[in-house]
């Protein structure tokens, strides 16, 4: 089955991050054609209460991630959804 994952995840750190990179190389063990589209920018550094938004170990294997998504530009969005289509054709 194809699946597209969309939210935050790697190189991104924290809870929705982990938990998304944990659920796609589960569906990738399982045999399913994953991808995940995550965010080109999250927050803003201005916004980011901590140091860094980032993680610094390596990507998860047998996942593919598309960094597409910007948050603050709502133009984005519109282009975001057609390409997640195409790939999913």
């Amino acid at each position: 089955m194809k699946i597209i994952l969309l939210g935050p995840a790697y190189p991104y750190r924290g809870g929705p991050a982990t938990f998304n990179d944990r659920l796609a190389r589960q569906f990738s063990a399982e045999g399913h054609d994953i991808e995940v589209v995550t965010f080109l920018l999250q927050y803003p550094g201005i916004l980011f209460p901590g140091k860094t938004q980032y993680n610094d170990g390596p990507p998860p294997e047998g996942v593919r991630i598309e960094r597409l998504v910007n948050s603050v530009n709502p133009f984005n969005w519109i282009s975001t959804g057609r390409k997640i289509k195409k790939l999913n054709c």
